[in-house]
């Protein structure tokens, strides 16, 4: 079992995952990680409704077909750790495998089947961290490394 929180979009299918966005230290305390930094503007970022001026690019990039700034507006988001419990979200969520069922933009094809073949009547849920990454480094001014998974100034 991984130990990890996630934050998944249940109406997207989508998730990102606040470790790969640099944050170090002590895991034991990732909800708190969450609520402040960069993982917390992640978050702002993507439910934002009203966005402010000169970072309204970055709702809809015409070349990519994807926004990021209010890209889970409405949406039903869920913090779900290693020992979520179906009972945590509605039955149907299948709150205890939302974990096992986010797949990694960097999960490579053998385990990426392995994951479909033993959730093929259930959601899986894809990696968007590298997307909101570089448009939080783009609206902040800064640069994002994927390998180092952290920001350089």
């Amino acid at each position: 079992m991984e130990d990890r929180i996630v934050v998944v979009n249940l109406t997207k299918n989508e998730f990102f995952d606040p470790r790969k966005l640099g944050l170090r230290g002590d895991d034991s305390d990732e909800i708190g990680k969450l609520s402040n930094g960069l993982a917390g503007i992640a978050l702002l970022t993507l439910l934002m409704t009203m966005p402010q001026e000169g970072i309204v690019e970055h709702i809809y990039n015409p070349e990519t077909k994807i926004g990021v700034v209010g890209r889970w507006a409405g949406d039903r988001i869920a913090f779900v750790g290693p020992i979520a419990t179906d009972f945590d979200l509605d039955p149907e969520d299948y709150a205890s495998t939302i974990i096992e069922r986010c797949v990694p933009e960097d999960i490579n094809v053998s385990d990426m089947i392995k994951i479909f073949d033993k959730y093929a009547s259930d959601v899986v849920f894809h990696d968007i961290t590298s997307m909101v990454a570089f448009a939080m480094a783009d609206i902040l001014g800064i640069r994002y490394s994927p390998k180092a998974r952290r920001f350089l100034s």
